[in-house]
């Protein structure tokens, strides 16, 4: 699982940015394939959200969003991925095939 960072238009548009718990709910609701209504979000602390709903709980491990130092112009955009998830990789894996030679490999012809 990758870090996701879930548009919230309506929010952006108001001027105000999301919080961690909209997020949380708005990430839930896409994982849980259910209405974001029937998400319920509760802070555990240190950035980590539980959320319930339409038989599942989940926790999320959130960054970023608003600090005390930043106005809403500047928050941080807020990511949130599930609890046991793999942290999000450094640098995408090669995608070339594992049968094609290196570029400075020599190329001989059959005789």
């Amino acid at each position: 699982m990758r870090w996701v960072l879930l548009p919230t238009l309506p929010l952006l548009l108001a001027g105000c940015p999301p919080s961690q718990s909209e997020v949380v709910a708005v990430r839930a609701a896409h994982d849980f394939q259910c209405g974001e209504h029937d998400i319920k979000v509760e802070n555990i602390g240190g950035g980590s959200w539980e959320a319930k709903g339409c038989g599942r709980t989940q926790t999320y491990n959130c960054v970023g969003g608003m600090t005390a130092f930043k106005g809403p112009a500047l928050a941080d955009p807020v990511m949130c991925q599930p609890e046991g998830s793999a942290p999000p990789p450094q640098q995408a894996p090669s995608t070339a095939p594992s049968n094609v030679a290196p570029s400075n490999a020599s190329l001989s012809t059959p005789q």
